[in-house]
């Protein structure tokens, strides 16, 4: 792949966090017992598009929507493809220390599997 289709994956990723997380994110499946691609659902959809409109957004969800692991999906993809010399920047809150760690950690992984080259990092 040349650095012209680099620079035209790393605009389109910059600009449609959707199309970031579904090309080069993978999420556990527990039916699959292991990872697979992230494809998001029609609501998690929503939730991005919601994030990226408005500063502040306030998510009322059932338990085991995927919110967190969209939500964790969506820093990720900021961090990897945000200006260096002007961050976003996250709070993380939680009612619980370990909860807050847990979320944490589940950006470290999917910014783990973004690959340096479409991040800009050649």
């Amino acid at each position: 792949m040349d650095r012209g289709e680099q620079l035209k994956i790393f605009a389109r990723c910059l600009g449609e966090p959707i199309y970031a997380i579904e090309n080069f994110l993978k999420t556990f499946d527990l039916t699959q017992e292991g990872m697979v691609p992230f494809k998001l659902f029609h609501k998690q959809k929503e939730i991005i598009k919601s994030y990226e409109k408005y500063n502040r957004n306030l998510v009322t969800k059932p338990r085991q929507a995927g919110v967190s692991t969209t939500t964790a999906a969506y820093i990720a993809v900021k961090a990897a493809f945000g200006d260096p010399d002007s961050p976003h920047k996250v709070l993380i809150l939680a009612n619980k220390q370990t909860l807050a760690q847990e979320f944490l950690k589940k950006i470290k992984v999917f910014l783990d599997q973004i690959p340096y080259w479409v991040c800009g990092l050649d």
